[in-house]
């Protein structure tokens, strides 16, 4: 009885957590991650649900497809040269899909680069 006592009394007391109030929060699944609520906290692990990362080599125009299979473009995606582009590396661009991402640049390089996804709502 003592335990339902308790309970009701914090249930009494508890209020929810605002910018400027200690309270209570409730943390986010991987899917409201992606969302944009206000009403729920992130943690560490599904804010990294947030981001895709990968490393491949620059291909010149015939392109270098990168699967992340998000099946939506709601998406922003970030290029770094990691290594000499092993000749001109021209302009580099990004087209998306639904499913990939074809990276072109318009040079002969063919050196490496790390790729960043920020994955926005679906």
């Amino acid at each position: 009885m003592e335990y339902n006592k308790r309970f009701v009394e914090f249930d009494a007391i508890k209020q929810a957590a605002t910018e400027s109030a200690t309270g209570v929060v409730e943390l986010a699944t991987n899917a409201e991650a992606l969302g944009t609520t206000n009403s729920v906290v992130l943690t560490p692990g599904n804010l990294n649900s947030r981001f895709l990362h990968g490393a491949s080599t620059f291909a010149g125009m015939t392109g270098q497809t990168i699967t992340h299979n998000l099946g939506h473009q709601n998406y922003k995606f970030l290029i770094l040269q990691t290594a000499s582009p092993a000749g001109f590396l021209g302009e580099v661009y990004a087209i998306k899909a639904n499913n990939t991402t074809v990276i072109y640049n318009t040079g002969s390089a063919t050196g490496a680069f790390e790729y960043l996804i920020f994955i926005h709502a679906a």
